[in-house]
C-alpha cells in the first residue's frame, strides 16, 4: 500500500510527482475503508512539494470508479469520481499558525468558508493512503439512490398535527388593518 511518504525534509525543491494505480488488493482495502460495495479503479496523479518552512503540500487529481448499493432498491450504482486534491501538512513541532481561525473568549473559531487547516505529519511522514481515503469519502454519497427508486412520500399528518395546521395563526398584516380601521373611525 502507499502508506507513508517521507516528509518534507527529503523533498527536492521542485517537488516530487507521485503516480498511484491501485492494485486489486488496494482496491479491496479502499472499498472496505470507504464502506462501499467495491472500488473498481483508483488512480492518483499527485505532486508533493515543500510548503512553508516545515510543511508539505499535496496537489493533484484522484479518479476512481466506485460501485455502491442503492439504499432503497439495493441495485448497484456506478459512480465515476474525478476529484482535485489540495492538502497541506505541517510537522508536529511547527509554530506556524497563520490560518483561518481566531480565538474569541478562549474558543477557537474556524471560518467554514476559509482555507482548511493543515494536517499534522506523524513522525515526519505523510500517510498518502489516508489522504486518498478521506478525499474519496468526501465525495461518495452516503445514501445513494438509483433512478428506479421511488421518491419518499410525505408521512400523513396525525389528527393533532392536522388540527394544529388548521388553527388560526397570527397574521402580521391583521394588526395593520386594525390600526388603519381605528384611524378612519377617529377622523
Amino acid at each position: 500500500f502507499w502508506n507513508l511518504f517521507p516528509g518534507f525534509q527529503k523533498l527536492p525543491p521542485s517537488g516530487e510527482k507521485v503516480a498511484i494505480v491501485a492494485s486489486q488488493q488496494e482496491l479491496d482495502a479502499m472499498a472496505q475503508s470507504t464502506e462501499v460495495e467495491s472500488v473498481n479503479e483508483l488512480v492518483a496523479d499527485l505532486k508533493i512539494s515543500r510548503w512553508q518552512k516545515n510543511g508539505a503540500q499535496i496537489r493533484g487529481k484522484i479518479t476512481a470508479k466506485v460501485t455502491q448499493l442503492c439504499v432503497v432498491t439495493l441495485d448497484p450504482i456506478q459512480l465515476d469520481i474525478e476529484e482535485a486534491v489540495d492538502r497541506k501538512f505541517l510537522s508536529p513541532t511547527s509554530q506556524t499558525r497563520k490560518f483561518s481561525e481566531e480565538i474569541i473568549d478562549g474558543e477557537i473559531v474556524i471560518d467554514p468558508e476559509g482555507e482548511d487547516l493543515p494536517d499534522i505529519m506523524e513522525n515526519g511522514k505523510i500517510d498518502i493512503w489516508s489522504v486518498l481515503a478521506e478525499e474519496l469519502n468526501l465525495v461518495i454519497d452516503p445514501f445513494p439512490r438509483s433512478d428506479q427508486a421511488l421518491p419518499i412520500p410525505p408521512e400523513p399528518l396525525t389528527e393533532n398535527q392536522e388540527k394544529d395546521s388548521k388553527k388560526d395563526t397570527h397574521r402580521p398584516f391583521s394588526d395593520l388593518k386594525s390600526l388603519i380601521t381605528e384611524k378612519k373611525v377617529k377622523k
